[in-house]
């Protein structure tokens, strides 16, 4: 079932029409830019012998040598290479007019990002050492004057280590003292707050949601519900995976529920305003020392990975107890995973404030990942390490959801239109007609999609059908496949 015209009407927002990306900042008069410089070798130049891509732009305004702040204010034309007054990210060995073409010919400045320690040298002999790792120190632009060459030799954005060591207990005891009311279900379908790697069939794969009791419920596939009494942490989202779920209860502590209705407080207090995640029974979370931390839910074994993460973001995790990888937002601000195995990488993309990574393993091997990047961008990464920006545009806030199938995999997202679009590895994007609440995330597993509509309700969507549960959700939370 789809949503009625009416329905739509309440929900749409603006014209339908192709996607755009974020608006970055607005700009100031009077930029010097490449725009007046069109012969190789005109301006300044950035070369990158690091391995990790760095951000350059091609204006500068007023006569400072630099500049604090995520984008510098000329840069009107945000992420691109094809204009003047923009900002671009240049590739590890990479040298801007070589890579980024005319628009580059004269860069003007280059981005030491937050946490991390970027080092080189001008070809004037200054000496470049920014060391931006430090608590309340943010990015900074150093311009690169005309004629003149910025050499950057090494960006180091390894993870600081988060604060304290054991995660620290939660508040209260019992995670069913703080529910709301009795049921989720009634209300109207404008009522808002709701007052009323094998790829798995739709009908077998169950769901996990806060209901806007504030406890936690989950339906079967066949859409059987059930309210567990268990009181969920305002602003979280469960996690599931072959009926197991993870989720921080309102005493602040990870609990975990088996198969058979078991439910376990595990003691470890988690970050506010974080999710778990969970697949093959491996769980992980952000602890409330802002660490990365994993734990077998089938035999307790649970481990500080000593990676911090960027606060308030969740980390996302495939494979099972015995091979799994993780995804998360490090304190830096970029896309890291991690392995069972042990393995760290910092995948050198930067990824939208407040936003979290999607991950899934792949049936012919390897692991995809989408995340959201900080151009306001959906970005993937494939099987094989490719990295594609699909030009589409995300809601501000919200993260995308990664599902394998038989022939890739397929992304889930809330556009900045309002609406949930999918999208196949292979390229395809298409509009599902389906108003979501704003700042709130859809999940996806095989071919099926939860997500809470601008109603305030769950609803479900197999294939080309959609259903409203008329089950009420818990504002600013997200449901789980």
């Amino acid at each position: 079932m789809r949503l009625s015209t009416r329905l739509k009407q309440l929900v749409r927002i603006g014209a339908v029409g192709a996607l755009l990306g974020t608006s970055l900042v607005v700009g100031q008069a009077g930029p010097a830019s490449a725009g007046d410089c069109d012969t190789y070798g005109c301006g300044g130049r950035v070369r990158n012998t690091s391995s990790s891509p760095i951000w350059v732009t091609n204006c500068w305004s007023g006569f400072s040598d630099s500049y604090y702040g995520t984008y510098p204010p000329c840069t009107t034309n945000g992420f691109t290479k094809s204009a003047a007054n923009a900002f671009y990210s240049l590739s590890g060995n990479g040298y801007t007019p070589d890579e980024l073409g005319r628009w580059y010919y004269d860069t003007d400045a280059f981005l030491a990002r937050h946490g991390c320690l970027t080092t080189g040298y001008f070809s004037s002999g200054r000496s470049i050492r920014e060391d931006r790792r430090g608590p309340g120190l943010g990015d900074r632009w150093r311009r690169v004057y005309a004629q003149e060459t910025a050499f950057i030799t090494g960006i180091d954005c390894t993870p600081e280590e988060g604060f304290g060591s054991t995660p620290q207990t939660g508040i209260g005891t019992a995670p069913w003292e703080d529910g709301f009311g009795t049921a989720p279900s009634g209300g109207g379908t404008d009522s808002g707050s709701g007052t009323g790697t094998t790829i798995p069939s739709p009908e077998t794969i169950p769901a996990a949601f806060q209901a806007n009791t504030g406890f936690l419920y989950t339906r079967s596939g066949a859409g059987a519900m059930f309210d567990t009494r268990y009181g969920m942490m305002n602003g979280t989202s469960p996690a599931t995976s072959g009926g197991q779920t993870a989720f921080q209860a309102n005493t602040g502590f990870l609990y975990t529920r088996n198969t058979n209705g078991v439910t376990l407080d595990t003691g470890y207090g988690m970050m506010n305003g974080t999710s778990p995640a969970i697949s093959g029974g491996q769980i992980a979370f952000q602890a409330n020392t802002t660490m990365l931390y994993t734990r077998n839910m089938n035999n307790g074994a649970t481990q500080n990975l000593q990676l911090g993460m960027m606060r308030g973001t969740s980390p996302s995790i495939a494979g099972a107890t015995s091979r799994w990888r993780i995804a998360f937002q490090a304190n830096t601000g970029f896309l890291y995973t991690r392995d069972s195995s042990g393995a760290v990488v910092n995948t050198g993309y930067g990824m939208m404030a407040g936003t979290s990574p999607s991950i899934t393993a792949l049936p012919s091997g390897g692991y995809a990942i989408a995340f959201q990047a900080n151009t306001g961008m959906l970005w993937t990464i494939d099987g094989n390490g490719r990295a594609t920006d699909t030009r589409y545009g995300m809601m501000n806030g919200t993260s995308p959801a990664i599902s394998a199938t038989d022939t890739g995999f397929t992304t889930a997202f809330q556009a900045n239109t309002g609406f949930l679009w999918v999208r196949t590895s292979g390229g395809v994007a298409k509009d599902t007609g389906l108003g979501m609440m704003r700042g709130t995330s859809p999940a996806i597993r095989g071919y099926r999609i939860v997500f809470q509509a601008n109603t305030g309700f769950l609803w479900v969507r197999d294939g080309e059908s959609a259903t409203d549960t008329r089950y009420g959700m818990m504002a600013g939370t997200n449901p789980a496949v």
